[in-house]
């Protein structure tokens, strides 16, 4: 079970950060894992429970690990050109979604 809140908060330096829970729910849609546990996740920000996230096993984690070195063994076949390009694109997404 996932219970998600929408969270608000500005830190000490001013920094203001806005989550709803539909954005909540995006992210933590992506978490893979076979077991029914949650634990609560803390907002750094404010210290307010942001949202229960399912625990994962270490079956889970391997999985995940596994899959990151197949990731990583391909993206190092890619030439540097094409590097250079995911990364400055990537570099364009984060500037224009910076305020979601």
């Amino acid at each position: 079970m996932l219970t998600l809140m929408s969270i608000s908060a500005t830190t000490d330096n001013g920094f203001s950060s806005r989550l709803s829970a539909k954005r909540i729910a995006e992210l933590t849609s992506q978490i893979r894992t076979t077991t029914t546990e949650t634990r609560p996740t803390i907002s750094p920000l404010n210290g307010e429970k942001v949202a229960d996230i399912q625990v994962s096993s270490v079956d889970d984690v391997q999985t995940a690990f596994d899959s990151a070195r197949n990731a990583q063994t391909e993206w190092a076949k890619t030439s540097l050109r094409q590097r250079k390009k995911a990364l400055l694109r990537l570099h364009d997404l984060v500037l224009e979604h910076q305020d979601e």
